[in-house]
């Protein structure tokens, strides 16, 4: 069948298609960013939706005598919609998960006023949120994590037929475990800079006490930006490790998630 020809019988299930496409690019890391224009975001949408009209089994589809009511349409639309952002909003999570702990690092280094506007989320980031954002993107891609990310999408189709998804406590409870995790990673990535800055504020205080002559709050600040920004290019390695195995296990995630809806 040609995928560019969209018959009057695949037409209700093309846009059902496209609108849960279109939830997951939306909400999902990389794709959902604002410095990608909507334009290519909906052009990708309906590009993805025509591969995947003549992928999904048309058992999986509900089946129509005639032309559904708007209500209904309505209806479907809004429960692919809802799956879709659902799916985007928990491949998203470990990126929050870097960002967190970017914050988390900056306020121990005394960098929690210098924030500075993400082009990517449009929102404003503390200097290590940002480094740490930009850390995740390119493990995200050289993971491969978007052929991931699409290969769970087209899975969904086969797990979630549309009209049968069901907002269950069960999954309720798993999206809560999973953001517990986003603050386990945060913490994980920014461990650390937070120890060491420990040490650090401890050692000026007993400093501060021994020695009073000294001003500690002007050596304070630019000594712990330095040694925070040392531990910081220090860590690299674990926050690959960290944020690596939690990329890699997406589809994972995303596959045991979509079996408890």
């Amino acid at each position: 069948m040609d995928i560019f020809w969209i018959t009057e019988t695949q037409l209700i299930p093309f846009l059902l298609i496209f609108i849960r496409v279109s939830g997951i690019l939306f909400a999902a890391p990389m794709f959902g960013e604002r410095a990608i224009p909507v334009q290519v975001r909906i052009c990708l949408g309906l590009l993805l939706a025509l591969i995947l009209v003549p992928v999904v089994q048309k058992d999986r589809w509900p089946s129509f005598s005639e032309t559904p009511q708007p209500i209904v349409l309505v209806s479907l639309a809004l429960i692919e919609l809802m799956v879709g952002l659902i799916l985007g909003f928990i491949s998203r999570l470990f990126f929050d998960a870097a960002q967190l702990a970017g914050h988390l690092a900056g306020y121990q280094m005394g960098l929690a006023m210098a924030n500075i506007l993400d082009p990517m989320s449009g929102a404003h980031l503390s200097l290590p949120g940002q480094l740490q954002t930009l850390v995740a993107g390119l493990i995200f891609l050289n993971l491969n994590a978007h052929h991931l990310l699409i290969r769970a999408l087209v899975k969904s189709f086969e797990l979630i037929p549309p009209s049968r998804f069901q907002l269950q406590g069960v999954l309720v409870e798993r999206v809560m475990v999973l953001a517990g995790r986003m603050f386990i990673l945060a913490i994980q990535i920014a461990a650390p800079v937070i120890a060491v800055s420990l040490f650090v504020n401890l050692f000026l205080a007993l400093m501060a006490r021994t020695i009073p002559q000294i001003n500690v709050f002007i050596v304070a600040m630019p000594l712990g930006i330095a040694i925070g920004l040392f531990i910081l290019a220090m860590s690299m390695p674990l926050v690959v490790q960290v944020l690596g195995r939690a990329f890699h296990d997406l589809d994972k995630t995303l596959l045991f998630l979509m079996r408890r809806m």
